[in-house]
Formats: C-alpha cells, structure tokens, sequence
C-alpha cells in the first residue's frame, strides 16, 4: 500500500503532464506483475533450502537496481542549473 502511494507520488514530480497517465499505468502494471511473481520466486528458493541470508542477499539485488533507477530518473528529471548567476 505505501509504495504505491510513493508510486504516485514519483509520477508526479517524473511525468509531463501529458504522459503522467500512460506512466503511471505501465508503473502500476509492473508493480503488480512484481508482486505476484515475488512471492512465487520466494516460494521456489525457499523449497530449494536456502539459507535465509543468501534469500536476503539474492532479493537485495533487484532493490539496488530499482533504487538505481529511481535515482537515475530523478536526475534526469531535474531542470538544468543556471551557472551563470
């Protein structure tokens, strides 16, 4: 629930106007893809027998990358800054 508010959130400050719905739609729809393949793939190392901390390390992983990202975008998204004032 609180990353989809987050979720919202980004779309605003990251989308233009005109394509703030198609954003936000694609970003919901990998959201949920996300949330119901997660707990398949936890499912499937679980049965596997691995150790809760290779579990950990292993779904830090896409973390980082999706951090990454949103790091990425939000500079990108930034105005240039004006050097000469």
């Amino acid at each position: 629930m609180s990353s989809q508010i987050g979720q919202l959130t980004m779309a605003v400050s990251l989308y233009s106007t005109g394509a703030r719905t198609t954003g936000l739609g694609w970003a919901s729809a990998l959201g949920r893809a996300g949330s119901i393949v997660g707990p398949g793939i936890a499912g499937i190392l679980i049965g596997l027998a691995l150790p809760g901390k290779d579990i950990l390390l292993l779904t830090a992983v896409p973390v980082l990358i999706a951090a990454a990202c949103a790091v990425l975008l939000r500079r990108r998204s930034r105005p240039p800054v004006d050097v000469a004032r």
